[in-house]
């Protein structure tokens, strides 16, 4: 985890997804995630800007509750953006 760009690499390819996506354990091609779980989901204004929000935690984690609130979260930001964007 001390390891700098693991992160911002995951996050380039997770913004190009829609939706929340769920990686658990080895899924990831990140060793420094193994033994953890990340529920991540993007936000935004399409061809405007982008960005992912997300939960990095246990393999146990309550995934039900994490993808809730990063879907939620994302929903939000998204609104938000997207009047930022109008308002320019």
């Amino acid at each position: 985890m001390e390891a700098k760009g693991w992160l911002q690499h995951l996050i380039d390819w997770q913004v190009t997804e829609e939706g929340v996506k769920v990686i658990i354990g080895d899924e990831s091609h990140e060793t420094a995630l193994h033994d953890l779980s990340l529920v991540v989901g993007n936000y935004g204004v399409p061809e405007q800007v982008k960005g992912a929000v997300g939960v990095i935690g246990p393999k146990r984690m309550d995934y039900r509750k994490a993808i809730s609130a990063v879907n939620y979260i994302s929903g939000l930001l998204s609104e938000l953006v997207a009047r930022v964007c109008r308002n320019d």
